[in-house]
C-alpha cells in the first residue's frame, strides 16, 4: 500500500476506534482527531528541526552534495530517537499552559469541526510548502498539499452549508413571529367576545338574584340556578388549540379522567395549526394524542397512588414542537422501556394494554426525524412519577431518563442518563 494511502487509512482507523471509544459525537471526534494531527505534524517537524541542528555536523561529514542519503546508518535511528523525545516533551509543556490543562472544551461546539479542518489543511499545506524549498515537488509532497487543499475545501463547504441553514432557521423564526402575531390579535379578538359573555353571565346572574329575592318560589328558583352553575363548574375549560378534532380529542379523555375521579390539566403553547401543517402530519398527531393520553388513563388507573393526576403539554417547548403526558401511575417496566420500538410491549397487558401504541410512536419518529424522550422519577404520592416526551428535533434518538440507570442494558438503540 503506497504511504500516502496508508496514511489516509491509519486516520480513519484511528478516528472509528476512538468513536466507538468515547460515544462522543462523530464531528467531535472528527474535530478532536483533526486537531490533534495537526499539532502533532507542527511539533514533529520542530522536533526534527532541533534534532538535525543537534546532528547536522555528523550528518555532512562526508557527506556529497546531490546523492542519495542512506537512512539506515545508525546516526538517522538517533536523529529520529531525539526528535521523538524532543516531540513528546513539547506536547507535554503544551498541556502545561494553564489555558490548555483541561484541554480543549471548544471542541464541543459546533463550529470545532471547521476550525479543526481548516487548521488542519493550513498545517499540510505549510508542510508541503516547507518540503518543497530547495527541491522538487515529489508525489509524497504532492499527495500533503493536495490533502490539505481538499479538507480546507472541506472545511469551507461545511461553514457555507452551516451559514444556509441557519439564515433559513432565521427566515423561518421571522416567519414564525408573524405568524404568532396574526394569532395575537385572534386571540385579542377572542378574548373580547369572551368578556361580552362575561357581562352577559352577570346580567344573567343578577336576574337571578332579584327574582330569588321577590318571588315567593325562591327555592325551587334556587336549585335550578344551582344545578346549571354546577354544570359550569363541574367541567374545566381547557386550552384551544385551534383544531376541533384536536380540541374534541382532549375533551372526551378530560371526561374520561374526571370519572376516573383524576385531575387533568392542558397547556398549550405555540400554534398548533402551525404544527399540524408543517411539522408533524396531524392524522399522526391525532393518533399519538389519543394513544398516550390512554396509556396515561390505564396507568394511573391501576395504581394505588393517592395522587390522580395527568398532564398534557403540546406545542413549541423551547426551539422544537413537541407532545409530552405526565402522568403519576404505575412506572414502567425496565424490559419494557429496553424493547420499545422493536416489539409491541406493554406493562399493563393485564389492563387490555398491547403496546401496538408505542409501535406507532416509533413510525412516527421515524417519519418526521423526532425523537422520544422518557423520564422517570422515585415513585411520590405528591408529584408526577414520570413523562413521556415526543420532540420534533429532527434527531429521530430515544433517550430513557432514569433513578435507576443500571436496570437498563447497554444499547446503540437508546440512551440512558442517570438523574
Amino acid at each position: 500500500m503506497p504511504l500516502p494511502l496508508f496514511r489516509v487509512f491509519i486516520c480513519v482507523i484511528s478516528i472509528i476506534f476512538v468513536f466507538l471509544l468515547t460515544r462522543l459525537k462523530l464531528d467531535t471526534v472528527i474535530s478532536a482527531y483533526l486537531l490533534s494531527f495537526g499539532i502533532s505534524y507542527f511539533l514533529y517537524y520542530i522536533a526534527i528541526f532541533f534534532a538535525g541542528l543537534v546532528f547536522a555536523p555528523m550528518v555532512s561529514s562526508g557527506h556529497v552534495f546531490g546523492t542519495t542519503l542512506n537512512f539506515n546508518q545508525p546516526i538517522y535511528l538517533l536523529i529520529y530517537t531525539l526528535a521523538f523525545i524532543f516531540q513528546f516533551s513539547f506536547a507535554v509543556l503544551l498541556f502545561r499552559i494553564r489555558r490548555f490543562q483541561n484541554g480543549f472544551p471548544f471542541l464541543f461546539k459546533r463550529y470545532a469541526v471547521i476550525v479543526a479542518l481548516v487548521l488542519t489543511g493550513i498545517v499540510l499545506v505549510l508542510v508541503s510548502w516547507a518540503r518543497t524549498l530547495g527541491d522538487e515537488l515529489d508525489p509524497f509532497t504532492a499527495y500533503l498539499l493536495i490533502a490539505g487543499i481538499l479538507i480546507i475545501g472541506v472545511g469551507i463547504f461545511i461553514w457555507v452549508r452551516r451559514g444556509i441553514r441557519a439564515y433559513q432557521k432565521r427566515r423561518m423564526a421571522q416567519r414564525s413571529d408573524e405568524y404568532y402575531t396574526r394569532e395575537l390579535a385572534a386571540k385579542d379578538a377572542e378574548i373580547e367576545r369572551l368578556n361580552e359573555k362575561v357581562m352577559a353571565l352577570q346580567t344573567v346572574i343578577h336576574k337571578y338574584t332579584n327574582r330569588l329575592e321577590a318571588m315567593e318560589a325562591a327555592r325551587e328558583l334556587q336549585s335550578e340556578f344551582q344545578d346549571e352553575l354546577s354544570k359550569i363548574k363541574g367541567k374545566r375549560l381547557l386550552p384551544s388549540t385551534n383544531i376541533n378534532a384536536i380540541d374534541n380529542m382532549f375533551s372526551y379523555f378530560a371526561d374520561l379522567f374526571a370519572a376516573g375521579k383524576i385531575e387533568f390539566h392542558l397547556t398549550v403553547s405555540g400554534s398548533i395549526p402551525y404544527m399540524a401543517e408543517h411539522v408533524v402530519d396531524r392524522s399522526r398527531l391525532e393518533t399519538l394524542i389519543g394513544d398516550h393520553l390512554k396509556d396515561a388513563l390505564t396507568a394511573v388507573s391501576a395504581s394505588g397512588n393517592p395522587f390522580r393526576s395527568v398532564m398534557a403539554v403540546i406545542g413549541l417547548e423551547g426551539d422544537a414542537y413537541a407532545f409530552t403526558v405526565f402522568d403519576s401511575g404505575v412506572p414502567f417496566e425496565a424490559d419494557t422501556l429496553a424493547r420499545l420500538g422493536t416489539e409491541a410491549v406493554t406493562t399493563h397487558a393485564g389492563a387490555g394494554g398491547s403496546g401496538i401504541g408505542f409501535m406507532t410512536t416509533f413510525e412516527t419518529m421515524r417519519a418526521c426525524g423526532a425523537s422520544l424522550i422518557i423520564s422517570e422519577r422515585e415513585p411520590s404520592d405528591t408529584d408526577y412519577t414520570k413523562s413521556v416526551s415526543v420532540r420534533f428535533d429532527g434527531k429521530n434518538r430515544y433517550i430513557i431518563k432514569t433513578h435507576r440507570p443500571e436496570a437498563f442494558p447497554e444499547s446503540g438503540r437508546y440512551t440512558v442518563i442517570g438523574q
